[in-house]
């Protein structure tokens, strides 16, 4: 982590960097910035700060409707933003961003970042039930991960599409 807090203060304090308010960041110290919070473990004020940082980097081209000018990044940060906001509980915010992400995707005929959206949802709504929560969809799980294998699949991601079929192999063995 420090040789990352190294990295980015090249161009710009940490502090500076994650302190509330307006800022330009660019794409290197916005990727310093999600892997923070992708290889910090477990849930701290600095991962909040450093989480509510990459949201705001997005909140002006979601507003003005120009997600799509910034796709590429937007479904990479903001996939790893909503998969921690999972983490956190914080299940509906995370299904927003995956549903603006799986959204803009389409919109742009690309398929890499709806494979994540999806599974993303459906782990959220798998957390809900578990916690006795109300589910915002019925889903089946072995449906959402064919779609997950499918769309890694169209967008050659290897990697994920064997996740995703290890977690269909484990999902059809269990009992229904």
């Amino acid at each position: 982590m420090d040789k990352i807090r190294e990295v980015l203060a090249i161009t710009l304090p940490y502090e500076t960097a994650v302190k509330p308010g307006e800022k330009y960041l660019t794409n290197q110290e916005i990727n310093c910035i999600q892997n923070m919070v992708c290889w910090e473990k477990g849930m701290d004020e600095e991962k909040k700060k450093q989480l509510s940082l990459l949201e705001s980097q997005y909140e002006t081209c979601k507003r003005e409707k120009n997600i799509f000018c910034f796709i590429n990044m937007y479904e990479i940060i903001m996939g790893g933003v909503a998969s921690e906001l999972g983490n956190m509980e914080e299940y509906d915010r995370s299904d927003e961003i995956s549903r603006t992400i799986i959204t803009e995707c389409l919109y742009q005929r690309r398929t890499m970042g709806i494979h994540g959206g999806i599974y993303c949802m459906m782990w959220n709504n798998e957390q809900r039930q578990k916690r006795g929560l109300p589910v915002q969809r019925q889903c089946n799980p072995e449906e959402e991960l064919k779609r997950c294998i499918i769309f890694s699949v169209l967008s050659m991601d290897g990697y994920n599409k064997e996740f995703y079929r290890k977690k269909l192999q484990i999902c059809e063995q269990e009992p229904h």
